[in-house]
């Protein structure tokens, strides 16, 4: 139960502080924290799964979708070989 809590109060948080910013203009706040994201060039010396991918295979046209594929893939073996208490 402890843990249902500690998350449902997480999300209050994050809500009441993002709130303001996304009420004052919406549509920035989309474009600064979303869209920002998708228009940056992929840059070869970050710590990437990305850069590995394009070093490796040079013609693999880069995706806007793998970070996302990857995201649910771990995501799902994270939750699936945890254990299911808040102590660990």
């Amino acid at each position: 139960m402890a843990g249902g809590l500690a998350l449902r109060a997480a999300v209050i948080v994050a809500a009441v502080v993002t709130a303001p910013f996304v009420l004052w203009d919406a549509h920035a706040f989309w474009r600064s924290v979303v869209q920002f994201q998708f228009m940056q060039p992929l840059r070869t010396d970050a710590v990437s799964h990305l850069v590995w991918i394009h070093a490796r295979w040079p013609g693999l046209p880069l995706v806007w979708w793998i970070p996302f594929v990857a995201l649910v893939a771990t995501t799902a073996a994270v939750l699936w070989r945890s254990p299911r208490s808040p102590a660990c």
